[in-house]
């Protein structure tokens, strides 16, 4: 297995160990993926089903590709800034992108 799919089953089994614990990963460990995967779980039955599969798309397109790998204790705004450039570079309408800064804020509010 190469070290991106290495990587990859990684995020994957720290985010679904998040889950079944009810959100507990030690902190240092604790990816953007894993928490955002644990933080649109736990949203999951507060949310219309289409608010919550809009929020799921965005994290997955988007946020997870650029951001998921990175340790949410070494998050920096100019993450999220270049996320934005990246994005808006890419042709995502303004509208978008301030969807995607709500969605990530709101859940950033929480951690």
């Amino acid at each position: 297995m190469d070290s991106r799919a290495t990587r990859f089953a990684e995020k994957k089994l720290d985010a679904e160990k998040i889950v079944k614990d009810g959100g507990r990963l030690s902190p240092e460990r604790l990816t953007v993926y894993a928490f955002f995967k644990s933080w649109l779980e736990n949203r999951r039955h507060e949310l219309r089903w289409q608010t919550w599969r809009r929020y799921e798309q965005l994290f997955r397109s988007h946020v997870e590709p650029e951001l998921g790998s990175i340790r949410l204790s070494k998050l920096r705004p100019d993450h999220l800034r270049d996320l934005y450039s990246l994005k808006l570079d890419e042709g995502l309408s303004s509208t978008t992108v301030r969807h995607m800064h709500s969605v990530i804020r709101a859940a950033l509010n929480q951690a």
